[in-house]
């Protein structure tokens, strides 16, 4: 059903955020090496990625005042 999509951009201003523990993050790091951000490549208005220190998978419960300091400072430069 997704399969028109597949290789469509993602068009509205893009933020990532992950935490250093979480093992989705670290196979991510460690599969790409040195190459650049992928997101990027797919993401017409990608605007970067968060990463916080010592948080896992969970890390909206882990790192709350992180997570939203990172979400308010990313909608304060979206217009």
């Amino acid at each position: 059903l997704t399969r028109p999509w597949h290789q469509a951009l993602i068009t509205v201003p893009s933020l990532f955020i992950g935490g250093s523990a979480d093992f989705v993050v670290q196979s991510a790091d460690q599969s790409l090496g040195d190459r650049a951000d992928p997101m990027g490549e797919r993401f017409t208005d990608f605007r970067g990625s968060v990463i916080i220190d010592g948080a896992g998978h969970w890390l909206q419960q882990e790192a709350p005042y992180q997570v939203n300091t990172a979400i308010l400072e990313f909608l304060s430069d979206v217009n």
